[in-house]
């Protein structure tokens, strides 16, 4: 079941390390999530990363900065990474 997917915006898609899974295993290799691409949390250690499911199945591994409210990247929001976060509660 989706429960909801996020997309890469514009402002600082390159600026926060990303890495390409293998087997959901960190393969080090930073890459790129382009712009608009459409992303589906799967998985977090709950600590310094999240795991992604890019709409053309790649699956992403996004370190946090923080996990403070509203989550950092880079020392900067989540919101300026990611379009369509909506917080509850």
């Amino acid at each position: 079941m989706l429960l909801f997917s996020l997309k890469i915006a514009a402002a600082h898609s390159r600026d926060f390390r990303r890495v390409r899974l293998h087997d959901g295993e960190d393969t080090g290799k930073e890459t790129t999530i382009p712009v608009g691409t459409a992303v589906v949390p799967i998985r977090c250690d709950d600590n310094s990363y999240i795991d992604v499911e890019a709409d053309d199945g790649t699956i992403y591994r996004i370190y946090f900065s923080s996990l403070e409210y509203p989550g950092y990247i880079n020392n900067k929001e989540v919101t300026e990474y990611f379009s369509g976060i909506v917080y509850v509660g």
